[in-house]
């Protein structure tokens, strides 16, 4: 991992070092940085999913990429520069009913930080985390936008916005590998 050329790709000057100030810049400056974008999937194109293609994609090509694109990308930065992290799958919620079971389509990093997890997301698109979020439950969580919260359900955790006075379902997920 190039982490200069990411860093100059983001916008990132300072030390990076495995702390919560880190992760938090990083995380913001990411999602500032590099857009969204699912033209590949959309035009059937085949992805590589290695790290070293989606940083040439993102970071060389200068291009955007979808959930598992940019989770990949930043999963990587985080563990070349000491993080500990771990990758899991969720289904998307946003503007979708209850019942319907949704397919595994996108992806989540759990971030461990002297002990403490916390939820890195810099795939979402428009109503993506503006900044990281504590793993625990049914908290409240102020962010530089709407507030957060990840509410469980029966064996699933679910990322929630407060839109207005409304939580609203964003993206389920457990943390089974």
């Amino acid at each position: 991992m190039n982490l200069d050329a990411y860093f100059k790709r983001i916008g990132f000057d300072g030390f990076a070092e495995a702390n919560l100030v880190t992760l938090q810049t990083l995380h913001r400056l990411h999602i500032e940085a590099i857009p969204f974008e699912n033209l590949d999937v959309l035009l059937g194109r085949r992805i590589d999913m290695t790290e070293e293609a989606v940083e040439r994609k993102i970071v060389e090509g200068r291009r955007g990429g979808y959930c598992f694109e940019q989770n990949t990308l930043f999963r990587g930065v985080l563990n070349a520069i000491g993080f500990k992290t771990e990758a899991f799958l969720g289904r998307i919620r946003r503007n979708v009913p209850a019942e319907v079971r949704t397919p595994l389509t996108h992806m989540v990093l759990r971030v461990t930080i002297d002990g403490t997890p916390w939820l890195a997301d810099v795939g979402f698109g428009s109503l993506g985390t503006p900044a990281p979020v504590r793993l625990d439950t049914d908290v409240e969580q102020a962010t530089p936008l709407e507030p957060r919260r990840i509410a469980r359900r029966g064996g699933a955790l679910f990322h929630q916005a407060r839109l207005g006075d409304e939580w609203v379902d964003l993206y389920e997920f457990t943390l089974d590998s």
